[in-house]
């Protein structure tokens, strides 16, 4: 009775585990599916545009008109109820990664050419890019950027709206089993990109750490599952899941005192119920 109480209830922590993992996992990639859309918006708005196309064609300084008109629409944008506390900026580059207009004034004239995502966006990819430091703030940010084009399909610039990883890390704040047990986020190398703990925030590499070197080759594989591992001593249980549209992973872990809880319990129970059932048994024998 312990042993099957134990299996079928190990089984159901598990399930449930897993889908907890794998639904954080779809709302991650549902955010950012949302997040990518508004920024595409913005690329495509004639402000937006026009703006681009007057500094293509004729340079930075002649195009004041047409940028100041573009910063306005920005600040309006960034101060958007929803928006304003997920965004640290959203910025304009030009064709050399140079920031041309921005939600916040003191992002422009800032260089972002060295960045991946503006890389990726000027070769005319939309992405996600790598979470990384501001070069303003020195925050940690995650960037969404969209190429802007012209009406032939030349590339004539990059928008981006830079997110907050504390909007990565609400948005899997929910995925909780048990009293202790929390998610974590890490990218395609194994750094933390989203943890209750800013502090870990990437300065944190799983495949470092000590007893999570079989979970997190698994987790940067973009598979899913259940794994037990130790760690500091502690037994403890994870489910994992990819964000497909990232190459992410979402990690849900809990010591396993929380996580068979239930199966203990039922085997006190049983134990329980089993020596009181041979001592009645024995006092009526004797």
């Amino acid at each position: 009775s312990i042993n099957r109480a134990t299996k079928g209830l190990t089984e159901i922590e598990c399930e449930q585990l897993t889908g907890v993992t794998k639904s954080s996992a779809q709302a991650v990639q549902l955010a950012l599916t949302g997040e990518m859309k508004v920024v595409r918006d913005l690329a495509v708005d004639g402000t937006t545009v026009r703006a681009a196309t007057a500094v293509a064609n004729a340079g930075i300084n002649a195009s004041a008109d047409e940028l100041a008109e573009l910063n306005k629409k920005l600040q309006i944008f960034s101060k958007t109820e929803g928006l304003k506390d997920n965004s640290q900026v959203v910025v304009v580059m030009d064709r050399q990664g140079m920031s041309i207009a921005a939600s916040d004034p003191k992002f422009i004239g800032v260089n972002l050419a060295d960045r991946s995502y503006f890389r990726e966006a000027i070769a005319g990819k939309a992405n996600i890019g790598e979470v990384a430091l501001n070069k303003v703030t020195g925050q940690p940010f995650v960037p969404i950027a969209v190429p802007i084009m012209s009406a032939d399909g030349h590339v004539l610039g990059v928008i981006a709206n830079i997110l907050e990883t504390g909007y990565l890390s609400d948005l899997i704040a929910g995925a909780k089993i048990g009293k202790t047990g929390y998610a974590f986020m890490v990218n395609k190398e194994g750094n933390t990109i989203a943890h209750p703990d800013k502090a870990n925030i990437l300065k944190l590499n799983v495949t470092s750490l000590e007893g999570m070197e079989e979970i997190s080759k698994k987790m940067i594989a973009g598979q899913s599952g259940v794994e037990s591992y130790t760690f500091k001593g502690v037994a403890k249980t994870a489910g994992y899941a990819p964000v497909g549209l990232t190459g992410w992973s979402i990690c849900l872990s809990l010591p396993d005192s929380e996580f068979l809880a239930q199966a203990n319990q039922v085997r006190y129970i049983v134990l329980v119920v089993g020596i009181i059932s041979f001592v009645a048994a024995f006092g009526v024998f004797f």
